[in-house]
């Protein structure tokens, strides 16, 4: 059984087939610009387990969370960028009811099992790329994006970052996706 303690985000996964066009537009980027490639994903929120948390914690966390919740479109109001590393080039996903639903059941359910949640405001996006980027070269990549006014998502997936931090990309590890709706 694998365990983590430090750092989570609990992650809206997009299902297929925007899944595999939001990644060939992740990849695509990642590597005109020399940067990382990741599943594209809404993060819900982000948290620190004091102690270990196993797998299968995490796994009752996403179970109960996605079993009142069926699969749901998001709409998505433009794109934009930022200095913040992990918004660099982004999707503005709009406010939801069920968007913001879903995130009320995860941290419930995640504070249920011990863990703390980030204090950080829910501002929902769904990031293109990760990188230190000059506001010149945001403003390229963002007009080389084709949003899509909606996208699908189907599933929850909890994530930790390598001992070197959420920066590190690349190191990124899946520990559980659970479908929406059980």
């Amino acid at each position: 059984m694998q365990r983590s303690a430090g750092p989570v985000a609990f992650w809206l996964v997009p299902s297929e087939p925007i899944r595999a066009v939001l990644s060939t537009c992740i990849e695509s980027f990642a590597s005109k610009y020399t940067a990382p490639a990741f599943t594209p994903h809404v993060t819900l929120m982000t948290g620190h387990c004091s102690e270990p948390v196993s797998t299968q914690s995490c796994e009752r966390v996403l179970a109960r969370a996605a079993e009142g919740s069926p699969p749901f479109e998001v709409r998505v109001s433009g794109a934009s960028h930022s200095d913040f590393f992990f918004k660099t080039v982004f999707l503005e996903i709009a406010p939801d009811d069920a968007l913001t639903a879903l995130r009320e059941r995860v941290r419930a359910e995640f504070e249920a099992a011990g863990g703390i949640i980030s204090d950080k405001p829910f501002e929902p996006h769904l990031s293109l790329i990760y990188k230190r980027a000059s506001e010149a070269e945001r403003h390229e990549i963002v007009s080389e994006v084709v949003a899509p006014e909606v996208i699908v998502c189907d599933a929850l997936a909890v994530v930790v970052p390598s001992s070197a931090g959420w920066e590190d990309v690349a190191a990124w590890r899946e520990l559980r996706r659970e479908p929406l709706g059980g």
